[in-house]
């Protein structure tokens, strides 16, 4: 992991200009090949700035990006002794715009406070009243004028860019936040130790790069507009056009999937002013070209224009790569869409059904929003009953699973796969959660899973604990769970049900769906209103359904997995029950 001579660089410059760096460093490790040489001219540059101006250029670097008053900055950092001398070397070499040069009106205004501007306002001969808005609108009526009494000095960086960019690439995330480095010096967070990997890494050339830069700065601008034109339109379908779909590890490193968002979002829009003939080119644009999920809401605008019996074929194409959350509601349009039409379907094989308990309990009221149950949220609720008569709950969900996968299958995570971990700080591969993971790395997964089919994970979990405890991994934990309860709960599944929740996580299922409660092996109890009432001693996953909510697919694909794998997968149905309090069980 890189990081070597970084203490003597936090002593010498300062804790952040040491993190940006870093970051610095560890950027052009991953992309270098792909910058430009005007680029490689200012990074040599920058190694040649005094060090306070570099120290004053990692602060404010850590700011939004905009003047900043200087002001407000003498004596604020004690890496900075001179902050005129800083500012001044920063301006000389082309690291930062200041007051002493022309520059937009617009920019000045974070120098000012309302009373500021109102005052500015007043000196130009401009009413002083209204809101801040309305000062700053006037202000910029009269910029001519305005430029005499602008006259507190500032400072805003140049080349945050370039330096965001190597910060984005060596953090692997897409703010290129370095608080992760303040976080991980604190000891609050921190980073897994692996070796980065060879490979062409997220961007196989700079066109690519460039493209996904622009994208991502250009649909913010669109999203604040609030309309999308023609134009906008046009370019974003050329963006989705432009080229064959990304491999599912690289899709949020490319331009394209901001033109697909636009896109969705152009069609939306259509379907809620109810035109469902343009809509449906919309969708048909992003479906002929390869993106998924969308097939659906193809076919329903096809029905709404009176093209039922066309929605039907696309949802039969769409069936044979889409994953199953999203067969089930392509199946069920298609179904539907087929009696209105009066064509034939193709049923698909039927999800395995858990078993369905109704329990009455005492509804309290609503709190922000969602109501409780005997003073708690439904979950909680049926977690504390069945405490209370003497058996361990777990309050599953997601993230325990994603926890447990992350400590189980550390070693996998961070297996040297080409390209996957181009950078050194990152929380996961670039593939984690996506096709394509379990078999890149089955040389690493089957004898992972065959160990834990052996022991239940248990000299895997104590592995993690005691060598990687707190490390930065996506979805995992740390803290959530005592090393002791994810024992209980690995020993209470069993290694062939963990291994089968295991390989469908790495093999991309959805990480989201799983039951709410997990059950610990116990006593056999009989719970009052609860039908049937009788509990078995073995482990119960538990998805618990208050009234009005139903089951989602990706949660009837999961139960369907589960109850394939063995799992006593049931579902609980809690009604409203007269009175108040919490219910007692009946041993």
């Amino acid at each position: 992991m890189a990081g070597d001579g970084v203490g003597e660089a936090e002593a010498e410059h300062g804790l952040p200009l040491a993190d940006l760096e870093r970051a610095l460093e560890g950027g052009k490790a991953v992309i270098g090949h792909l910058l430009t040489r005007g680029e490689w001219v200012v990074l040599s540059q920058w190694t040649e700035l005094p060090t306070q101006a570099r120290a004053l250029y990692a602060r404010l670097f850590a700011r939004k990006d905009r003047l900043v008053a200087l002001d407000s900055l003498v004596d604020s950092y004690a890496e900075v002794p001179d902050v005129g001398c800083a500012v001044a070397a920063l301006a000389e070499r082309g690291f930062a715009w200041t007051t002493s040069e022309l520059l937009p009106v617009a920019w000045h205004f974070t120098l000012y406070d309302r009373a500021g501007l109102s005052e500015i306002c007043r000196s130009i001969g401009l009413r002083r009243s209204g809101a801040r808005a309305t000062l700053k609108a006037r202000i910029l009526g009269e910029e001519a004028a305005a430029r005499t009494f602008l006259s507190k000095e500032g400072v805003r960086l140049r080349h945050r860019g370039l330096l965001r960019r190597l910060c984005r690439v060596y953090l692997g995330r897409s703010d290129g936040d370095l608080r992760a480095l303040v976080l991980h010096r604190m000891g609050v967070a921190r980073f897994a130790e692996y070796t980065p990997s060879t490979g062409a890494g997220p961007y196989p050339d700079r066109r690519t790069l460039v493209r996904h830069e622009s994208a991502r700065r250009w649909v913010r601008a669109v999203e604040r507009q609030g309309e999308i034109g023609q134009d906008v339109l046009a370019r974003a379908i050329s963006m989705v056009t432009d080229g064959p779909p990304s491999p599912p590890a690289l899709r949020r490193f490319r331009a394209r999937r901001y033109g697909v968002r636009v896109v969705c979002l152009a069609a939306e829009a259509l379907e809620k002013r109810r035109q469902p003939v343009d809509a449906a080119v919309l969708w048909r644009t992003l479906h002929s070209a390869g993106v998924p999920e969308v097939a659906r809401r193809l076919a329903l605008c096809l029905e709404r224009a009176g093209a039922s019996a066309e929605g039907v074929k696309v949802c039969a194409e769409a069936l044979v790569h889409a994953d199953e959350a999203h067969a089930l509601a392509l199946a069920r349009t298609g179904r539907r869409l087929a009696r209105k039409a009066r064509v034939g379907w193709r049923p698909s094989p039927p999800l395995r059904q858990p078993d369905r308990r109704r329990l009455k309990l005492p509804a309290t009221g609503v709190v922000q929003g969602r109501p409780t149950w005997a003073g708690h949220a439904v979950e909680e609720a049926v977690a504390s009953l069945l405490e209370s008569a003497g058996r361990v709950v777990i309050r599953s969900e997601n993230l325990l699973w994603t926890t447990l996968f992350g400590m189980l299958l550390r070693d996998v995570v961070f297996a040297p796969v080409p390209g996957m971990l181009p950078g050194a700080l990152q929380a996961g591969p670039l593939d984690l959660g996506r096709p394509g993971f379990a078999s890149r790395r089955d040389r690493w997964l089957t004898p992972a899973l065959a160990e834990i089919h052996l022991d239940a994970g248990r000299e895997r979990l104590q592995r993690a604990f005691n060598d990687h405890f707190g490390e930065a991994i996506w979805g995992v934990a740390w803290s959530h769970w005592s090393l002791e309860e994810l024992e209980e709960v690995c020993a209470g599944l069993g290694g062939p049900l963990l291994v089968c929740l295991l390989r469908a996580l790495a093999e991309g299922a959805a990480r989201k769906g799983l039951p709410d409660l997990l059950v610990l092996p116990g006593a056999r109890v009989r719970l009052d209103d609860l039908f049937p009432g009788r509990l078995p001693a073995d482990v119960i996953l538990i998805e618990v359904k208050s009234p009005n909510d139903q089951l989602r697919d990706d949660q009837m694909v999961w139960l369907d997995r589960l109850l394939r794998g063995g799992a006593k997968a049931e579902v609980w149905d809690v009604e409203s029950k007269l009175g108040t309090g919490a219910l007692t069980p009946v041993g």
